[in-house]
């Protein structure tokens, strides 16, 4: 259940002169969760189709009280056009995770009509969910890659090596498949069934740190254009995550040891055990800059067009998996690429709107993880927490398409067809090494090329 106990908004008093009004927002709030999933005896046994799934059953409370105050400081007077700020607090009390406070301060400014500056601090905190801490994990047969493998493993990387020989493998060794096959490719499903997803009683909450400054500028004299241009940097501690099994080798093997949660079968080498579930890593700390371009042109006989640009582009995207551990940089690599942007051409007239718009991702480098897919062999990875290496699989640039057509009904209903992908480009596919499988460069998408019609209703 979710109680308000208290909540009051208004404004406080009118600033002096005609900056506005002091105005805030307050509360107490009380909330309490809880949740439980548990599997019949044959699913828990792993004797239906499914695999093996263990039992779920938990619960937290909290008590919390904000505030938010809106302080309009100055308005229509030199080199301040407007100039508010913004503070909000929020102090949250966890039964299990104790207590904390988190602030957001916003600053707007305008010096002249045309220009407007923005920029935020604040500190965030999630709590870890019911799952997180009480999940009862699943069997499981991931893909990996044995970091011991003499072919697509780290065994150039001192450290690692130094752990495959104490371990007692020979150089030569193979990680194999189910038929006792050494592997042809790297992340390759393994022999023996994994524990993961399993919830962690002593997750620690998550804390952020959010920083932004950017400006818009909009000029008289171009009525319908606008430019924004801003910076953020985000950084995150005690990541809450679900870890893959060759992410928990790759940090055991580069001398994590809380991460070496594994044996191997005394006779074969081959890993047989291996538990992975929710952990608490070192911190995630993304940077980059959006650019957005709008632009709606004065109306015509033929209609009304309007063009956006939204671009974004990745300085950073790093991970840490504990205090002390390398950082694992992505920008530019594994399915991160450093430009993304979005181009859109929208028309208008009538009760027709039509829209085409263009998806673009830039080129990434990826892991040589065969023999064939080593463009750029001659270009070393930065060492970015797994060891590094020579040889690369460039990925270029590729863009999408998708177009669509709207009419509005009389009745407030509307019509829409269109498609996706219309020239049905498949994406590149990298083989990360953070990942237990292979994935594209924006797994969330959907590529397929697909037709689609949309009713909607307004009431």
């Amino acid at each position: 259940p979710y109680t308000t106990l208290f909540r009051s908004t208004g404004g406080l008093f009118d600033m002096p002169g005609d900056e506005g009004e002091f105005a805030f927002a307050a509360g107490v709030e009380h909330r309490e969760v809880s949740g439980y999933d548990n599997p019949d005896q044959l699913s828990a046994a792993g004797y239906t189709t499914d695999l093996a799934a263990g039992a779920t059953s938990g619960k937290y409370k909290t008590d919390e009280v904000y505030l938010e105050l809106m302080i309009p400081l100055l308005k229509d007077v030199p080199f301040a056009k407007e100039l508010s700020f913004d503070v909000a607090s929020r102090y949250s009390d966890y039964d299990r995770f104790g207590d904390t406070t988190n602030s957001k301060f916003s600053l707007t400014w305008k010096p002249v009509e045309d220009l407007l500056v923005r920029a935020t601090y604040g500190k965030g905190f999630r709590a870890p969910t019911l799952d997180d801490t009480f999940g009862g994990g699943s069997q499981t047969f991931d893909d990996l890659t044995d970091p011991c493998d003499a072919r697509f493993g780290q065994l150039s990387n001192p450290v690692a090596a130094a752990r495959c020989a104490g371990e007692g493998l020979a150089p030569t060794f193979r990680q194999t498949d189910n038929a006792g096959v050494p592997v042809a490719a790297r992340e390759t499903q393994g022999n023996a069934p994994f524990q993961a997803g399993v919830g962690n009683a002593d997750l620690e909450p998550e804390y952020s740190k959010t920083r932004t400054v950017g400006l818009v500028f909009s000029p008289r004299w171009v009525q319908g254009l606008d430019f924004s241009l801003d910076w953020y940097k985000i950084s995150i501690s005690n990541v809450i995550t679900a870890v893959s099994a060759t992410y928990v080798l790759n940090q055991c093997y580069n001398g994590v040891t809380s991460f070496c949660n594994y044996s191997r079968d005394a006779t074969t080498g081959q890993i047989v055990t291996l538990s992975r579930g929710n952990a608490n890593l070192g911190a995630l700390e993304t940077e980059g800059y959006n650019f957005v371009a709008n632009y709606r042109l004065p109306e015509f006989a033929a209609g009304q067009f309007s063009l956006r640009l939204d671009s974004n582009y990745l300085v950073s995207l790093r991970q840490q998996s504990d205090n002390g551990a390398p950082w694992d940089e992505y920008a530019g690599y594994w399915n991160s690429p450093r430009v993304r942007a979005t181009f859109g051409v929208n028309w208008a007239k009538g009760d027709l709107s039509a829209s085409w718009n263009l998806r673009y991702y830039g080129g990434y480098r990826d892991f040589c993880y065969d023999d064939d897919s080593c463009n750029d062999p001659d270009y070393r990875t930065p060492n970015n927490g797994w060891g590094g290496g020579v040889g690369a699989n460039k990925k270029g640039s590729i863009s999408f398409q998708d177009v669509s057509l709207t009419w509005a009904a009389p009745w407030n209903g509307s019509v829409t067809v269109g498609a996706r992908n219309i020239w049905n480009k498949q994406p590149p596919i990298t083989i990360s090494l953070t990942n237990n499988s292979s994935s594209s460069i924006d797994p969330m998408l959907d590529y397929d090329r697909y037709l689609f019609m949309q009713y909607t209703q307004r009431f």
